[in-house]
């Protein structure tokens, strides 16, 4: 058939049928969200679950995610997508000042504020007690994004031990805590969603880093 599961138009589909559906969803979006500002996003999320152009199974309504290195860049874009489509957002991170203007940036949802933790991901153990704590809070959290900023430029044969540690930390085991700590309300609801940001150079070498 033309269309496979969830909407999404097959290779197959006719080019013209094709353009017409993506111009249609994209004129959804842009005229409520231009019309609207941020503040249409709750409205969408509070009629539908989700916005236009978004299949419902992508909606998040109802679930809490929280987001390292969420004050800039990849982290901020993600924490704004996931509130786009319907969660309760925490925000984490060093950067107590660029925490907060991301936090008042994100469109309003139903089921709570969004909230934001002033924490270093390089150390496992207060992260241990504040994500303990923020479970407590919430009950659950459903979508845990591990992202925080890279290791100290340079080759790793040069590296000093004290940075090497630090990265393991801030990258592998501060993770891990964070996920020991999530994965129970996860695995009670029957929900959870785990992304980790790397590196390119995971795949590729990148030199210097």
């Amino acid at each position: 058939g033309t269309l496979q599961r969830g909407g999404v138009l097959s290779k197959h589909a006719p080019q013209g049928l094709r353009a017409s559906v993506r111009g249609k969803r994209q004129h959804a979006t842009d005229r409520f969200l231009g019309a609207q500002g941020t503040s249409g996003h709750a409205r969408m999320v509070r009629r539908w679950g989700y916005l236009p152009g978004m299949h419902p199974e992508w909606s998040l309504q109802g679930r809490n995610a929280f987001v390292g290195g969420a004050a800039q860049g990849i982290g901020r874009a993600i924490a704004m997508s996931l509130a786009a489509r319907g969660a309760r957002v925490v925000l984490s991170g060093r950067n107590d000042e660029g925490l907060s203007k991301v936090l008042g940036e994100l469109p309003a949802v139903e089921g709570g504020a969004h909230e934001m933790l002033v924490q270093d991901h390089a150390d496992a153990a207060g992260l241990e007690r504040a994500d303990d704590g923020l479970v407590a809070r919430l009950g659950a959290v459903h979508v845990f994004v591990a992202n925080t900023g890279g290791p100290t430029p340079g080759f790793l044969v040069d590296a000093p031990s004290a940075d090497l540690e630090r990265a393991l930390r801030q990258h592998v085991s501060g993770a891990h805590g964070v996920l020991q700590a999530f994965a129970p309300g996860m695995r009670a609801a029957g929900f959870g969603r785990v992304v980790a940001v790397t590196s390119t150079s995971v795949l590729s070498p990148i030199r210097g880093l």
